[in-house]
C-alpha cells in the first residue's frame, strides 16, 4: 500500500501527514504478483483472512526488518469475509450512521483512475474539476461466500 495514497506512514519519530485523513483502512487481498510479501498490510485497521492466508511470513517480516518498520509488520484485525471486513469498520468509526458514513473504494493505491463513494461523499467531490461521475449510485455487493462483487 502506498502510504502517500492512506495517509499514513507508521514510521517511528516520523509525524504522519495531515492529508488525507482517513479514520480506518480495510485492505481485503494482496496481488498474486507480491508472493506472499504483503508489505504495508500493517497499515491498514481491518483485513481479510483470505489475505492473510496469502502472507509469506518470512518474506513480508524480513522485508520490516530491512527496512527498520517493525510497526508496519503488524497484522490488522483479520475478519473471515470481505463483507464482515467492511462491516467491523463501518461499526468501529463510533457509530457513524450509515448515510453519513465517508466510504472511498479503490482497486489498489497504484490504480486511482476509477474509485467508488459513498452517498456522503458525492457533494464533495463533485466539487473536484479533475474527477467525472461515470454512473449512478449503487449498493455495495457481495458474493454469496461474502466476497465484494467488483467489476475490476
Amino acid at each position: 500500500m502506498d502510504s502517500n495514497v492512506i495517509g499514513r506512514i507508521r514510521i517511528r519519530k516520523v509525524e504522519e501527514p495531515e492529508k488525507p485523513d482517513i479514520f480506518r483502512v480495510v485492505v481485503l487481498d494482496i496481488t498474486d504478483s507480491s508472493e506472499g510479501n504483503a508489505s504495508g498490510v500493517g497499515l491498514a485497521d481491518f483485513t481479510t483472512k483470505r489475505l492473510v492466508d496469502k502472507i509469506d511470513f518470512k518474506a513480508f517480516y524480513a522485508n520490516e526488518i530491512v527496512s527498520a518498520t517493525p510497526e508496519r509488520g503488524k497484522v490488522p484485525i483479520a475478519l473471515a469475509t470481505d463483507k464482515d471486513a467492511i462491516k467491523a469498520a463501518l461499526h468501529s468509526c463510533w457509530m457513524v450512521p450509515s448515510a453519513r458514513a465517508r466510504v472511498m473504494r479503490i482497486k489498489n493505491t497504484m490504480i486511482l483512475d476509477t474509485f467508488y463513494i459513498s452517498e456522503a461523499l458525492i457533494n464533495e467531490v463533485q466539487k473536484l474539476s479533475d474527477v467525472v461521475s461515470i454512473g449512478p449510485l449503487q449498493t455495495i455487493k457481495f458474493n454469496s461466500d461474502g466476497s465484494i462483487y467488483s467489476e475490476w
